[in-house]
């Protein structure tokens, strides 16, 4: 059951609930990241490489079971395509965040400017991405 359309306009509400699983992901990618990075005194690079892989789960688990209501699609068609959208824009998230963080120096506020900084250009790529290919429910031939 889409959960978006018993709404009338479940299209917006759709765009809203990927919008603020967006948020939360983002909120799991710095909390896992500053753990990591701070608590247990793991590397930028390792503690970044842990708060991409586990928020890439979540958000994955979260869009497909209820944002994109796409539990009835092949996981065999869905998470390759999600895994490409994902990798390039982990891949973007990381050379940016990277590059910021060797701009700017070391330190708490230094390098959560530059996860900023990396996830301010991969959130575009992951929202269109999911939107318009991995989670894209396939449209049924015409006669």
């Amino acid at each position: 059951m889409d959960l978006f359309k018993k709404f009338r306009f479940g299209k917006y509400f759709r765009f809203l609930f990927f919008c603020s699983i967006g948020v939360i992901s983002t909120l799991f990618h710095f909390l896992i990241f500053n753990l990591f990075r701070f608590s247990f005194n793991f590397p930028f690079t390792l503690s970044l490489i842990f708060a991409i892989i586990l928020s890439m789960i979540f958000n994955f688990s979260v869009n497909r079971n209820i944002t994109f209501s796409a539990r009835r699609h092949s996981l065999g068609e869905q998470i390759p395509r999600y895994l490409t959208i994902y990798g390039i824009s982990s891949l973007a998230n990381f050379i940016t965040s990277s590059v910021v963080k060797n701009i700017l120096s070391t330190g708490a506020i230094y390098e959560n400017l530059a996860l900023v900084a990396g996830l301010a250009v991969s959130i575009p790529i992951n929202f269109f991405g999911s939107l318009l290919w991995a989670f894209k429910k396939k449209s049924s031939p015409k006669f």
